[in-house]
């Protein structure tokens, strides 16, 4: 089995490229990216 699935949970991981480089640089995640990310994106808002 020479093609290996990529799967999500980060178990496998793709070869980069020589020349593609690596951000690895931290990000700041604000109050907004916060509750957007924390709740469901199939409910319902009565804020919205």
């Amino acid at each position: 089995m020479e093609q290996k699935p990529v799967h999500y949970d980060g178990s496998f991981h793709l070869e980069q490229a020589e020349n593609e480089v690596n951000v690895n640089e931290p990000f700041l995640m604000t109050d907004e990216m916060r509750k957007n990310v924390g709740q469901s994106p199939y409910s319902i808002d009565a804020n919205e």
